[in-house]
């Protein structure tokens, strides 16, 4: 004989699946964002390879094509940057590499961050990888008391003057900040994924990061293609360049 539920089974039974479902929703957002996390591991490997495969086609030189106060056409694939800000060069790096070094056109997902959010948020011009600025001007150019005005220490550089390849940034994640850091307190809490030129790749906490060179050009010379005034991201920056560490 068939027995039907009363108003209190049916309240607990709804009860124990509302139970289970807030259970399970944060451990899928935990297994998405594990799956995003390895996904970001394995581009940055992927790019820190390209730069080192880069600088073995071009005489230990790191990737630098960028002129002060000119406009750069990218041949691989074309593509023409008006008005390419010098320093510019940092989110743009994927331009002169993706066909070269990828076989891929420069708007692949490779270039892109698994954690941006939206579709709409993909940037068709500038990855989501961030090649540091420290690989673009003489490593006294990143100190207070070797800084000169002007563009004379605005020149690429090579791989034996790096001198922590284990701690030197190559490519820096830019997602984690953009989408998470809204206020100071955030910094504390997000970690930054980086490769370094020894190819590993880590995402550091900002007790193991080390602060870059906060004392930019601001306007001074933006006559000559730049405008680049603070520390952003950690890795980017580096004191001493090329020459200095990122991490602890």
């Amino acid at each position: 004989m068939s027995r039907a539920f009363t108003l209190i089974e049916l309240m607990v039974t709804v009860l124990v699946i509302a139970i289970l479902v807030g259970i399970s929703i944060p451990a899928m957002s935990f297994v998405r964002n594990r799956a995003k996390e390895a996904v970001s591991f394995s581009n940055l490997r992927t790019h820190a390879q390209a730069i080192t495969a880069y600088t073995t086609d071009n005489s230990d030189s790191f990737p630098y094509f960028t002129v002060p106060g000119e406009l750069v056409e990218i041949d691989n694939p074309p593509f023409l940057v008006a008005h390419l800000q010098y320093f510019d060069m940092h989110r743009v790096w994927h331009l002169g590499l993706a066909w070269d070094y990828y076989s891929l056109n420069h708007t692949a997902e490779i270039f892109r961050s698994p954690r941006t959010r939206e579709p709409g948020d993909l940037d068709l011009v500038f990855a989501d990888y961030f090649y540091p600025c420290a690989f673009i001007a003489r490593p006294d150019y990143w100190t207070a008391e070797g800084r000169l005005e002007g563009t004379s220490q605005w020149v690429g550089t090579s791989t034996h003057q790096v001198r922590y390849s284990s701690a030197k940034a190559v490519m820096v994640e830019s997602r984690p900040y953009l989408d998470e850091v809204r206020v100071p307190a955030d910094v504390l809490r997000t970690s930054l994924p980086m490769a370094f030129v020894d190819g590993s790749a880590e995402a550091l906490g900002v007790q193991s990061r080390i602060y870059g060179y906060e004392k930019g050009d601001g306007y001074i010379n933006s006559q000559y293609g730049a405008v680049h005034y603070i520390n952003f991201l950690d890795g980017l920056h580096t004191v001493r360049g090329v020459e200095g560490r990122d991490r602890k």
